[in-house]
């Protein structure tokens, strides 16, 4: 008997993967890496509405002064002497409407101001989406996209808002719509106009695709991450596949293990035995005539010498002898019976066989 530190080889080829399933891995990986790009273009088309948004809520309260100043108007009114009023008085031919300051406060004269000028180009027909189309592809156009765009003006009563003047109706509702042209797409947040933002302006916009592309990142996380996994998965498929077929080609008898791979035997107190030419053969036959393992001499003869059992007798003696050696001598769980005229048997005693073998066995060699 020997004991050694068996060096195994599972192989040496690198990828032992057949041509046909590396295409059709490589045709799904592509795929894969194709589709992680779904959140790239989704990430994009975000990254786009959020800074389109931004800067209209930016710039869109400061509309009404470039409307005023477009239309050459000019602001109407003392206000700066109606500091100390208790309500904000809005003339019109039809109808007075005062606003207590407590919904419309002073504190900010400019602020008051420009809400007044808002309401009175709202409700004089002046706060035109003509203008406010184009200053908002202007916009567009300094944060770098161009789109197709279009801006919304929803507009509510004054007089309904604001029945008396110690009373506002939140819930006044829309009675002017004021649009050039629809736009299918995204949808600003909107921007109060007017007194207590009794006008309501929103913008429309629809990136084209190309757009989105041409702002996507086309390395983020999903692709890292993907291209890990598929490296990794490459390797250990590749690895595992190895493993298997190694594992395959091991033979569990008793309390030893045959590993047809480098032509060992392995016990389980951590000897190993190697075994050459001929006696790999007769393991080979006995490991195909499991579970009964019977073997016939005259089949023994013929396969390994090309004899028959008369003329391979002598040869046919020396390899019995040999096994009992080599494989049944330090496995008591095994016994090589003489069956007379026949052959040979290898009996196993169940109870005699510890327990988890295969485990045991597949951890050491392969681990």
């Amino acid at each position: 008997m020997y004991f050694c530190r068996h060096k195994l080889n599972i192989g040496d080829e690198t990828m032992d993967i057949p041509k046909r399933n590396i295409f059709i891995y490589l045709v799904l990986s592509v795929a894969l890496l194709a589709l992680s790009y779904v959140y790239n273009f989704n990430d994009s088309k975000e990254s786009i509405y959020s800074r389109i948004n931004k800067r209209f809520n930016e710039e869109a309260p400061f509309w009404g002064d470039s409307i005023q100043k477009i239309l050459g108007l000019q602001r109407m009114g003392r206000y700066n002497y109606e500091q100390d009023k208790p309500v904000t008085t809005m003339y019109s031919k039809d109808d007075t409407i005062e606003i207590s300051t407590k919904y419309f406060p002073r504190e900010n004269l400019n602020f008051w101001l420009s809400k007044n000028l808002e309401s009175a180009l709202l409700r004089g027909g002046h706060y035109s989406c003509t203008i406010t189309d184009s200053l908002f592809r202007d916009m567009l156009l300094g944060i770098g996209f161009e789109a197709v765009t279009a801006t919304e003006l929803h507009i509510r009563d004054l007089k309904e808002m604001f029945p008396t003047k110690d009373s506002m109706n939140i819930n006044a509702p829309v009675r002017e719509v004021r649009r050039n042209r629809i736009v299918e797409g995204f949808a600003t947040d909107t921007v109060g106009v007017g007194i207590c933002d009794h006008g309501m302006l929103v913008g429309k916009v629809a990136i084209s695709n190309a757009v989105v592309i041409s702002n996507m990142q086309w390395i983020a996380w999903p692709q890292i991450i993907l291209l890990v996994i598929v490296g990794l998965l490459f390797v250990t498929v590749s690895y595992v596949r190895k493993k298997i077929r190694y594992i395959q080609k091991l033979h569990f008898i008793g309390n030893s293990c045959i590993d047809f791979n480098n032509n060992v035997i392995y016990r389980r107190n951590g000897d190993c035995i190697p075994v050459t030419g001929n006696k790999v053969l007769l393991l080979e036959i006995l490991a195909e005539s499991a579970p009964e393992y019977r073997l016939l001499k005259e089949d023994v003869c013929q396969r390994i010498w090309k004899r028959d059992g008369k003329d391979g007798q002598a040869l046919y003696n020396v390899a019995v002898s040999d096994l009992r050696k080599y494989l049944i001598n330090d496995d008591d769980s095994l016994e090589l019976k003489t069956l007379p005229k026949e052959g040979i048997q290898l009996l196993v005693d169940s109870e005699k066989v510890k327990r988890y073998n295969r485990l045991y066995f597949v951890y050491t060699i392969l681990m």
